[in-house]
């Protein structure tokens, strides 16, 4: 634009000159078209010389205006405008840019009618947000926004803040590892497994059996009831009577002479009564006694056990399984953990971007509420602040609550207390891009199937099945062992008082006590012996459950093909997503620099007068979309590349990773 001659160039008017005394200025409104399709032809002279003086006075019109007027009439390429042209562009640009316009009464007449509802809807848009004069000073009124505590906890604000608990992301994992209760309940299995291991061990280790009995007879039948040999054994000693016969017969005494079987009694009854021996009702069974005590020692041990031996290898295997399992959701775990932190530094860092966003455009709708005051800008620059504004703050509260959700979510994910307040550290940035070894799918597969623990756990699963199998086809052999019993009997009758004869003679009685535990009322037994149980035929049971097993090692064939296929899927996409993570974070990296170099020029433009507020707020929102997308490029190359450790199954260090501990 060619400068204008200081002698020519018109001076911007204060606020007061740029009022007519009776009506004022009006926003210029659009004219209706003619039938070829322009503006109604208006000549400048008279749109001039119809407002406040009959003279055409440049110094009514804003500066900027007057000198796009005066370029586009002057300049060398528009010298064949004509002034009516011009009078048409300074209109439109009146009504695009919000200036007051110098209008002539007919044609302010004419505008009247087509611009009075737009106006009043202007007008009723203001009121609705609050909008004050501009001399009362608006920007004023509007609260600085608050800033976001240190340390990226959205949280722990007021006293909260300074007993929230520090969480780096080592801690966060850590905890985790000790707390996270999906992985509590996997360690389980493991204990669960190795109980199994003990039980299968059981079953060739001695089997040691005690018990004890004790009968108490309160009565009982006479085995020798009904027969002659009851009635011998009821009535009196007969064996006795014979004795002392024969003895008689044998003997020289001639006092000893063969006695009848009643005199045998009759003499016997006298010696009981003489010895105060009472006679026994009979009747009873002479065989038994009142209480009976019985106590038994059993152990066996097998010698031989097919499905034993069998079992205890497979119990082996399904330890090795669940330890398997476990390590593979410690792995699982750390990338949860890890993309759970970094989506909370992200959801604070986009907070803090957003706040910072914020208070800027504070600061410009300050500058621009003060330059409607002076009459520099017009209004609606001051309106569209303002919406910025207010859109930006209903922006930044929806990001604090982001921000508190993905804590809590963080917070879940780890096993910590909801309540506590915790205070994150570090910084989500990613250094060391440049330092990430370039892997080939090859040797990344190869990493896969070495290092990750469900791979192996799916190739176990097969040689478990065929553990199974082994177990049922030993159903086939015998199995083998040996016993040993240890009893001992006792046989305590309540009147323990004994009646024995003299020597050679059955007429003279005697009585004796014993006591409870006397020797010859308790009396030990020991056996040994082999044991041999063998089934012959089961109506094919085995067979279906052989065949049953066999199955199962098809099905678990299949399954770790299908892993195996599952995991180079998984590889190839933590692959393809860790390269485009990483091309994005360098292009990002680069566009915030370039970003940050726009706002300062901006700025710089500003403040030499060559640029608009409305400029800078563009180059601000450029700056805060390229540090948000920065943000989130960050975020994506940190979850693509513990994505990537995970699908490989990173190998365990024991200050962040994997350190599973049998328990």
């Amino acid at each position: 634009m060619a400068p204008t001659p200081p002698s020519t160039r018109p001076t911007r008017p204060s606020t007061s000159s740029r009022r007519c005394s009776s009506t004022g200025w009006r926003p210029a409104d659009r004219r209706r078209p003619t039938k070829r399709g322009g503006l109604r032809n208006v000549s400048i002279v008279s749109v001039v010389s119809d407002t406040c003086s009959s003279a055409l006075s440049p110094s009514m019109y804003d500066a900027s205006l007057f000198d796009m007027l005066f370029a586009m009439r002057f300049f060398r390429p528009f010298r064949s405008v004509s002034v009516v042209s011009v009078s048409a562009v300074a209109l439109a640009a009146t009504l695009l840019l919000g200036m007051p316009a110098a209008t002539s009464p007919a044609v302010a007449q004419e505008a009247d009618s087509t611009a009075e509802a737009p106006e009043r809807g202007t007008q009723r848009a203001a009121d609705s947000l609050g909008q004050q004069d501009p001399n009362q000073g608006e920007g004023d009124s509007i609260p600085t926004v608050p800033p976001l505590p240190e340390g990226r906890n959205v949280l722990a604000e007021g006293d909260a803040g300074a007993n929230a608990t520090p969480l780096s992301l080592a801690e966060a994992v850590r905890v985790a590892l000790d707390e996270n209760y999906q992985l509590r309940r996997t360690r389980l299995t493991v204990e669960n497994a190795q109980a199994q291991i003990r039980q299968a061990w059981s079953r060739v280790l001695p089997q040691v059996d005690l018990s004890g009995n004790y009968t108490r007879n309160v009565v009982t039948a006479n085995p020798f009831a009904g027969s002659n040999l009851g009635g011998l054994f009821g009535g009196g000693n007969a064996t006795e009577w014979v004795a002392f016969n024969e003895r008689a017969r044998q003997d020289e005494n001639p006092a000893t002479t063969p006695i009848t079987f009643q005199e045998f009694q009759r003499r016997q009854a006298q010696g009981r009564r003489e010895a105060g021996v009472e006679p026994d009702g009979g009747g009873g069974n002479p065989f038994t006694v009142d209480n009976q005590f019985l106590g038994s020692l059993s152990i066996t041990q097998p010698l031989f056990n097919g499905q034993a031996f069998v079992a205890i290898q497979g119990a082996d295997r399904l330890e090795e399984v669940n330890v398997l399992a476990a390590t593979r959701e410690e792995q699982t775990l750390i990338d949860r953990t890890r993309e759970t932190y970094y989506q909370a530094l992200l959801a604070a860092e986009q907070a803090r971007v957003t706040a910072q966003s914020a208070e800027r455009t504070r600061e410009t709708f300050q500058e621009v509420a003060k330059q409607v005051a002076a009459g520099t800008a017009p209004k609606f620059e001051r309106v569209s602040a303002r919406v910025e504004l207010e859109n930006l703050r209903a922006q930044l509260a929806e990001r604090r609550s982001q921000a508190a959700t993905a804590v809590d979510q963080l917070k879940r994910t780890i096993g910590f207390p909801v309540d506590e307040p915790v205070r994150l550290q570090g910084a989500l940035n990613a250094d060391n891009v440049g330092r990430f070894k370039q892997v080939s799918m090859q040797e990344a597969m190869a990493a896969a199937l070495e290092n990750r623990p469900d791979v192996r756990q799916a190739k176990l699963a097969v040689e478990l099945r065929e553990n199974d199998r082994r177990q049922a086809e030993a159903q086939y052999l015998p199995t083998v062992s040996a016993f040993a019993n240890f009893d001992y009997t006792g046989r305590v009758a309540d009147d323990r008082t004994s009646v024995s004869n003299a020597p050679n003679d059955p007429f003279t009685f005697r009585q004796t006590s014993r006591g409870f535990f006397a020797d010859e009322l308790w009396n030990p037994s020991i056996s040994v012996g082999l044991r041999l149980s063998w089934n012959l035929f089961g109506g094919f049971r085995r067979a279906a459950e052989i065949e049953q097993r066999e199955v199962a090692v098809d099905q678990a064939e299949v399954d770790y093909r299908q892993l195996v296929s599952q995991v180079r899927l998984e590889v190839q996409r933590a692959l393809r997503t860790l390269d485009t993570a990483r091309e994005r974070l360098r292009g990002q990296r680069a566009n915030v620099e370039r970003a940050e170099l726009n706002y300062e020029m901006a700025q710089k433009r500003l403040g030499v007068g060559v640029a608009t507020q409305l400029q800078l707020r563009e180059a601000s929102d450029q700056l805060d979309q390229a540090r948000l997308s920065y943000l989130q490029a960050v975020y994506d190359y940190l979850t693509a590349k513990s994505a990537y450790e995970t699908a490989v199954g990173a190998p365990v260090l024991e200050n962040s990773v994997l350190r599973f501990t049998r328990r």
